[in-house]
């Protein structure tokens, strides 16, 4: 069995070097920064015990992480196991949106397309598998991908305690021992993730309190510090569970946050008594605190600039007004 730690456990400022650590021991991913310029740190190892890769990372930041192209060699294409000990990240593959919050399990297939999105300290235990060895193991294995699972209790449970175990005792471990692993993993793979099997954390009271999120997002969308910590804070209840009812409903709190953000900064865009009022400005007014990050959101949201957006349409307020010709 081959043990190769990558980086000392004290974190190392920066992004310099995360990327590389991300693409050998956990992923094929490009990493930006969602904030160019902002804190980050990190610390990455990893661990080989024969198919089984393994990697321990914290990470404590803003940021997001693309798998941009397919995998060319199917043979090659990995399945990532990954249980959330601290924090929460989120991702989107295929039009399906997960947000894993801690003590959570989540099955990625990393040789397709996805986005993936951190904010906040986070710990992740990971194991890579080849797909093609799960395939064989676990029939109907593309429906329990994409799918956040609590490991509060049984199959997922006892799959998060021998991800720990596998861990802590892998340098203990003889070839033939070794050999063991990858197969208990397919088992308890599929009994943790089944279909039928009961998701993360339901309650009744989820409307309610989805409906008291929205209401808080709309308060204080202008303030640059709003975060999931502090809307949990209003709401009187975990940011483990305050992701869990954004996902029931099919948004995260940052993508709320954003989208609020930015129809309000559309509709100021327009506004006359804003006319004389920069970009910028209008940017920070809604909380954005950084003005190119902005403009790559509004972007992606509305497909043109908001310089372009602001010109567009302030021409045509102005021609409809004095009736004339487009």
């Amino acid at each position: 069995m081959e043990v190769f730690p990558l980086h000392a456990a004290r974190p190392t400022h920066g992004l310099t070097g995360y990327e590389s650590a991300i693409n050998q021991l956990y992923a094929p991913m490009v990493i930006e920064p969602e904030v160019p310029g902002a804190h980050y740190e990190w610390s990455v190892t990893g661990q080989r015990c024969g198919m089984l890769g393994m990697s321990a990372i914290f990470a404590n930041g803003e940021i997001r992480a693309r798998v941009a192209e397919a995998t060319d060699h199917p043979p090659a294409r990995q399945i990532i196991l990954t249980f959330v000990e601290r924090g929460c990240f989120e991702f989107i593959q295929a039009g399906r949106h997960t947000v894993c919050p801690a003590n959570s399990v989540v099955l990625m297939d990393v040789g397709v397309p996805l986005d993936a999105y951190q904010q906040g300290p986070l710990e992740i235990l990971s194991f890579r598998l080849p797909e093609i060895f799960l395939r064989q193991r676990i029939a109907g294995l593309s429906g329990l991908l994409t799918r956040a699972q609590s490991a509060h209790q049984g199959a997922a449970a006892i799959l998060r305690d021998l991800m720990h175990s596998s861990w802590r005792e892998s340098g203990q471990l003889g070839p033939d021992e070794g050999q063991v692993l990858p197969g208990m993993f397919a088992s308890l793979i599929d009994a943790a993730f089944t279909p039928g099997k009961p998701a993360l954390e339901n309650d009744s009271h989820m409307a309610s309190i989805h409906r008291r999120l929205q209401t808080v997002i709309e308060a204080e969308a202008h303030n640059p510090f709003l975060s999931p910590a502090l809307i949990a804070a209003r709401l009187g209840i975990s940011v483990s569970y305050l992701f869990t009812v954004a996902r029931r409903y099919g948004k995260s709190v940052r993508e709320s946050v954003i989208e609020r953000r930015l129809e309000g900064c559309r509709s100021l865009l327009i506004d006359p008594s804003w006319a004389r009022r920069s970009i910028t400005e209008i940017a920070f007014h809604w909380g954005f605190q950084d003005s190119s990050h902005f403009s790559r959101r509004f972007r992606e949201r509305f497909g043109v600039s908001p310089r372009a957006y602001r010109v567009l349409n302030t021409s045509r307020g102005y021609r409809d007004a004095h009736g004339e010709a487009g």
